[in-house]
């Protein structure tokens, strides 16, 4: 049968069309913040990739939002899921402590420019998922959605 599409292509073109459906624009507003922990794993890499797809192919949906990646050094594979990503999450009930450290910046910056933010972690392979919900604004606390 065909190949599959890359991975970046697939999230990249699912991503453009779930804003176009489901988070209408206006020009005016202050990108979304978006903190993403990556697990030190090939999500960094992934992610990287859909963010240039992202500007490169759908500009107008790129300039929507203000993505942070955190944990993304894949060289030392000793930190792959060290204390990070969606399983540590998912265990403890919260983000990593580099992604409190990122969302409180992102939280300040966001206010700054009332805007929204979101807190995501994937696993180090980058099959699943954890979202978090904002529940304090101003100190940055996020508790896992699971």
């Amino acid at each position: 049968g065909p190949a599959a599409e890359p991975w970046d292509v697939t999230v990249a073109t699912t991503f453009a069309q779930l804003v176009a459906v489901h988070c209408p624009w206006d020009a005016a507003a202050a990108p979304r913040r978006l903190v993403v922990d990556c697990a030190n794993g090939v999500g960094a890499i992934g992610f990287a990739a859909v963010l240039k797809r992202l500007a490169d192919e759908y500009p107008e949906v790129a300039k929507q939002f203000d993505f942070t990646l955190v944990n993304t050094d894949t060289a030392r594979t000793e930190l792959l899921n060290g204390l990070c990503g969606a399983d540590y999450s998912q265990k403890t009930k919260k983000p990593a402590a580099t992604v409190h450290d990122a969302t409180v910046r992102a939280f300040e910056a966001a206010a700054k420019r009332d805007a929204a933010l979101g807190v995501y972690a994937v696993d180090g392979d980058a099959d699943r998922v954890v979202g978090f919900d904002c529940v304090d604004d101003a100190a940055g606390v996020v508790r896992g959605a699971g």
